[in-house]
């Protein structure tokens, strides 16, 4: 089935020269069903200095200068995830929607394309290895997916119907390795879902068989795992794959070295990002 949304992509999963066992051959995802969603999370990672290091730091230097740009074009525009330096861009909360959105949108454009582009790349990676963990979440009482590209990325989906996933999130660990970020994930999902309701793709390629990772086999004591029974919500059989930021002034005060513009001017450059 294919479905009638501009970011909906098929993912082939592994490398094309052994598949998955007894698993699909493709992940279902649509890449942020709302594009609310969409430009929250674009201004919330992209421009957030904490992960540059780690996630964002194979940006190009066109790149780096739209990110530069869009940061100062939302600070003229008044957004208010940078005046009052809120944890998460206003951009859509439930029924409400940001006063500036219409206002921002040609602003954001490049770098939601770049964020978008990026985040295609961590699935792709991740989708290689394959490196994803399928499991319903006692929590959110839904079923979900959290991948891990090559670096210590996260990316999480929920089901949206029986068929595709809808991406929902995708960050980096701030101060973290690889290998710390993957056993924080799987301790996450841990304690987010029973046993019986985890499927790992691939055990090898999460570190299982490899040391600390190992203790993920083990069964959570009792209490430590979310509570909750799939009681009040209907649920359809699980789909088989078909920081707050740093110093604004000192992001932007670096750039203006690079450009040579003053500290209230326009920059066309910007430090690492992804």
């Amino acid at each position: 089935m294919k479905f009638e949304h501009i970011r909906y992509k098929e993912i082939p999963l592994g490398s094309g020269e052994a598949s998955v066992e007894d698993g699909p051959n493709a992940l279902k995802l649509i890449f942020f069903n709302k594009d609310e969603k969409l430009r929250s999370h674009a201004v919330k990672h992209l421009t957030n200095l904490a992960e540059a290091q780690t996630t964002w730091k194979s940006l190009s230097s066109d790149q780096e200068k739209v990110v530069a740009r869009t940061i100062k074009d939302l600070q003229v525009l008044g957004c208010p995830h940078i005046a009052l330096k809120t944890l998460i861009p206003p951009c859509d909360r439930g029924d409400y929607r940001c006063k500036l959105y219409d206002l921002c949108t040609p602003k954001v454009k490049e770098l939601e394309e770049i964020y978008l582009a990026a985040v295609r790349g961590f699935v792709e990676d991740a989708a290689k290895a394959p490196r994803l963990a399928e499991y319903f979440s006692d929590r959110d009482l839904d079923y979900s997916i959290t991948l891990m590209p090559e670096r210590p990325v996260a990316i999480k989906a929920t089901l949206l119907d029986n068929q595709a996933y809808n991406l929902v999130t995708c960050y980096g660990g701030v101060d973290m390795s690889f290998v710390q970020m993957r056993d924080a994930q799987l301790a996450m999902i841990r304690n987010e879902a029973r046993k019986k309701n985890i499927t790992l793709h691939e055990e090898a390629a999460w570190g299982i068989g490899q040391g600390p990772a190992d203790d993920f086999q083990k069964q959570a004591p009792a209490g430590e795992s979310a509570a909750g029974e799939q009681t009040g919500k209907t649920k359809t059989r699980r789909a088989r794959f078909r920081g707050g930021a740093q110093s604004w002034r000192r992001y932007l005060d670096s750039a203006d070295e690079f450009s040579g513009e003053d500290a209230d001017g326009f920059f066309d450059d910007d430090p690492q990002g992804y």
